[in-house]
């Protein structure tokens, strides 16, 4: 259900950002073809925020973007409990 979600929230006027600890310079591009294959809305002003140092770990980069993010409501997802711990 999550295309589902993403879409419908998108829609409806949501701004969708994905933030993943996947690294910048191998990854970037390998994960804007599986969210677009996955059929998410991707592309124009929806950004991709991936890790931009193989120095950052996953959490310190999660917790960097979602300062930057704040504003309205932040929906997030994730697969690893400790990184909701730390936003």
């Amino acid at each position: 259900g999550a295309v589902e979600f993403v879409r419908g929230a998108f829609e409806k006027g949501a701004e969708i950002v994905y933030l993943t600890g996947r690294g910048r310079h191998l990854q970037h591009e390998g994960s804007l073809k599986a969210l677009e294959r996955c059929g998410f809305p991707i592309g124009g002003d929806i950004p991709l925020l991936t890790n931009p140092s193989k120095d950052l770990d996953d959490r310190e980069h999660k917790r960097l973007a979602i300062r930057q993010l704040r504003g309205g409501r932040v929906w997030s997802f994730e697969h690893e409990p400790a990184n909701l711990m730390t936003l």
